[in-house]
């Protein structure tokens, strides 16, 4: 989403957690995932839009995904995926299981070294990337129901 403008078209925000994800929409009409801390207002991630992330929960596990963290601290997980600037592109490989309307992580959240791999074997460990991607994962059923109660097309 360089050179435009974006407005957030859905969130969960007012769920009182103080995480959130949302979609926000390009004067261009692209979409990203954003996940914020709400609490202060500090961006967590960007992750892209595809129809087959948005639905990820309704198809079996694994799912992988790549979130774009901007200051990302330089802690555990340097030497995970590829670092741009400031920028740290972090691919996510996540077991998880889809009951009762809730996505449930199975085990931990696990990344490599570049942003593609065949194994996916180095453990992410920051807290921070991890809380980034546990409200991705978690909140997306949320999501759904945002999207849908209004009444927001997707591509």
């Amino acid at each position: 989403m360089s050179n435009c403008s974006a407005n957030m078209i859905a969130s969960t925000a007012d769920d009182g957690d103080d995480w959130s994800l949302g979609i926000m929409k390009s004067d261009k009409d692209e979409y990203v995932f954003l996940i914020m801390n709400n609490k202060d207002f500090a961006q967590g991630a960007v992750i892209p839009y595809n129809r087959n992330s948005y639905d990820f929960y309704l198809d079996k596990s694994p799912f992988v995904f790549m979130m774009a963290v901007a200051g990302s601290p330089k802690d555990v997980d340097n030497d995970l995926g590829e670092w741009r600037d400031d920028m740290h592109l972090l691919p996510v490989y996540a077991l998880y299981s889809y009951e009762n309307g809730q996505v449930k992580l199975d085990g931990y959240l696990s990344s490599c070294q570049g942003l593609s791999s065949s194994h996916y074997q180095g453990r992410i460990n920051s807290p921070y990337h991890i809380k980034i991607a546990e409200t991705f994962l978690t909140k997306m059923p949320a999501l759904h129901k945002v999207v849908d109660s209004n009444g927001i097309k997707l591509p």
